[in-house]
C-alpha cells in the first residue's frame, strides 16, 4: 500500500479518534467515581449525625439509671445498715440474759450453799 491508498489516511485518524475517546471515558468514569463518593460522603455524614444523636440518647439514658442505681444502693445500704444494727443489739441483749442468768445462778447457788451450812 501506498501513500496515496485511502486506508492509510483513515487509519492516524482513526487511532486519534480512539485515544479521544478512550480519554473521554476515562474522565467521564473519574467524574462519575467522584460523585459516587461525593454521595457517599454526604451519606455518611447524615449517617454520622444520627449516630451521635443516638449515642447522646442513650448517654442521657444512662445518667438517669445511674441515679436511680444510687438511690437504690443508698436504700439498701441503709436497709443493711439497719439489719446489721438489729442483730447487733439482739446479740447484746442476749449476752446480757446469759450474764444475768449465770449471775442469778451463782448467787442462787451461794444462798444454797449458805443455807446448807447454816
Amino acid at each position: 500500500m501506498t501513500s496515496d491508498q485511502p486506508g492509510e489516511h483513515r487509519a492516524v485518524p482513526v487511532a486519534r479518534d480512539q485515544d479521544r475517546t478512550s480519554w473521554r471515558r476515562r474522565i467521564v468514569e473519574f467524574v462519575q467515581n467522584v460523585l459516587r463518593l461525593e454521595g457517599t460522603v454526604a451519606a455518611l455524614k447524615e449517617e454520622n449525625k444520627e449516630i451521635s444523636r443516638r449515642i447522646e440518647a442513650l448517654q442521657k439514658q444512662v445518667l438517669a439509671h445511674e441515679g436511680q442505681l444510687k438511690v437504690l444502693l443508698q436504700f439498701v445500704d441503709k436497709a443493711l445498715d439497719s439489719a446489721v444494727e438489729s442483730r447487733a443489739e439482739k446479740a447484746a441483749i442476749g449476752v446480757f440474759k446469759r450474764m444475768m442468768s449465770t449471775t442469778e445462778k451463782n448467787q442462787a447457788r451461794k444462798l444454797a450453799r449458805k443455807d446448807q451450812t447454816r
